[in-house]
């Protein structure tokens, strides 16, 4: 728990100091939807991430950890432009700026 609330004061305190940096823009994200999956359930967590993420950040099984507080079995994922859910890669997803600016 301890753990947890640290990462949210983390991801506060990253927005304040990151104020000159753009906002993803979530329609430009290649998931629409991201969940962490146990044996039993999965739970959303597409809104905490896509609030802690910024342009050049490797979304990750350890960057969705520490964001999130969680530790499911997998990461899962539902693909903006094909609509599969699919594992999250292993290698992570970089976030880049493509508006050119």
């Amino acid at each position: 728990m301890l753990r947890w609330i640290f990462h949210q004061v983390y991801i506060c305190c990253r927005r304040y100091n990151k104020g000159s940096e753009r906002r993803i823009v979530t329609s430009s994200l290649p998931w629409l939807w991201i969940g962490a999956k146990y044996s039993d359930k999965t739970v959303p967590v597409t809104s905490v991430v896509n609030d802690a993420i910024r342009y050049g950040d490797c979304v990750d099984d350890v960057f969705l950890a520490d964001c999130t507080g969680l530790h499911p079995v997998s990461w899962v994922y539902l693909k903006s432009k094909t609509l599969e859910e699919d594992i999250f890669p292993s290698t992570g997803i970089v976030i880049e700026n493509d508006s050119g600016k």
